[in-house]
């Protein structure tokens, strides 16, 4: 068997022995990488004019390690899928990215290891397309899907699923959790009196004023004006309710739109994991309810589930 010479039709390569006159048709502009394997080190033998052109590497690097040609964070990702395809002597498929200038490319590769008779792999041929697109795409659904796309914080079915996770987390150590439910006491009179496009602006401050108090990601809003929070490594009672208060005096400050002044209350209900739900339904669940009790007894402050 010549294992010099190969064709993989699958992606349009042809590898000859002699590299003066090596051939690579790329029907879809694909980087084409071709590495030597010598004791368990990969060196650049051959790389395609996609490839040239699209990263910093030339035929100067032909002959020269895969570490002292890379970042040494881009080499350890590579080197151990090069590896992995070694190892296995089969096709190995990923996705990771690279950086082209401060524009961070996602790519997907298939690697091919080409044995000799011995079954002993001597060299690899790396395939890399670039699949930003389909990965900004995916991103797209993915915050249609978990984003509320006037606040840009999370919908219910994000904040659902990021508590899920965060209760994993915290049953491994041992830890609380707190879930708050949050409610513009007055907002319905305001988006009345002044109209939709003004009480949009007032929930796009409210959730940015939530995200700054919190100073954290885990902010969603739930539907009309009512928002939710997860405080997570919480201490002890007395941090949740120094958070609630402190929240509440946040919005006792004027909301400016338009140069008009607008002025918002804020009642807060607030469940603890695990003492009042060990899943994401009954947190929710009783965070409302907690929140219910504050509207009933006057607004403007907040109570924990009881």
């Amino acid at each position: 068997m010549d294992f010099y010479k190969q064709k993989f039709d699958k992606f349009g390569i042809e590898i000859l022995a002699d590299r003066s006159n090596l051939e690579i048709t790329n029907f879809f502009s694909d980087l084409v990488f071709v590495m030597k394997v010598e004791q368990r080190a990969f060196y650049y033998y051959f790389m395609n004019e996609s490839a040239q052109e699209h990263t910093n590497l030339s035929e100067d690097s032909y002959g020269k390690k895969l570490q002292d040609v890379l970042p040494e964070k881009e080499t350890e990702r590579i080197q151990k899928e090069y590896e992995e395809c070694v190892s296995r002597r089969n096709l190995h498929v990923y996705e990771d990215y690279f950086l082209i200038g401060k524009n961070k490319i996602y790519s997907h590769t298939v690697l091919t290891p080409i044995l000799d008779d011995r079954n002993v792999c001597q060299y690899v041929i790396g395939v890399t397309r670039n699949i930003s697109e389909k990965k900004e795409y995916e991103n797209q659904l993915l915050n249609l899907a978990y984003y509320d796309d006037l606040t840009n914080v999370y919908n219910r079915r994000g904040f659902t699923q990021a508590l899920k996770e965060e209760i994993e987390k915290a049953k491994a150590h041992n830890q609380f959790l707190a879930v708050m439910f949050l409610d513009g006491d007055n907002f319905k009179l305001v988006n009345d009196t002044y109209g939709h496009e003004y009480g949009d602006r007032l929930l796009k401050m409210m959730a940015h004023r939530l995200v700054q108090h919190s100073k954290t990601n885990l902010v969603a809003r739930i539907g009309g004006d009512e928002f939710a929070i997860l405080l997570t490594s919480l201490s002890n009672i007395i941090d949740l309710n120094n958070f609630c208060e402190e929240l509440i005096e946040q919005f006792n400050q004027d909301f400016i739109i338009q140069n008009q002044t607008t002025k918002l209350t804020l009642s807060i209900g607030a469940a603890i994991y695990p003492n009042h739900g060990e899943d994401p339904a009954d947190l929710l669940r009783n965070a409302d309810r907690a929140l219910y009790m504050t509207k009933r007894s006057g607004k403007n402050n907040f109570q924990i589930y009881d």
